[in-house]
């Protein structure tokens, strides 16, 4: 194993009973946290440009955890919502 290889592993492991088996093998890890999203679409190269090298810093309250499966198809990612967990709040 290398690099992500272990945790990915793990994320598998944990959230298989959550995902419908497809019959194919598995496809390569692809993890990622989403924070925001833009909207419809996505900024243009030029903004895309502008914002790129600029520091962001942020807080903001999290409340609960939600894993939601994306599925690529021509006309854009279809999201489904596959589990969700609360949160300890402070």
């Amino acid at each position: 194993m290398s690099g992500l290889d272990e945790l990915a592993s793990a994320v598998r492991w944990a959230t298989g009973p959550l995902v419908a088996g497809t019959g194919t093998p598995e496809p390569p890890f692809v993890g990622h946290l989403t924070i925001a999203r833009a909207g419809p679409g996505r900024p243009g190269a030029a903004t895309r440009s502008a914002l790129a090298g600029i520091p962001c810093t942020s807080t903001f309250p999290v409340d609960a955890l939600h894993l939601v499966g994306s599925r690529p198809t021509p006309d854009g990612a279809r999201y489904t919502a596959l589990g969700s967990a609360p949160l300890p709040v402070d």
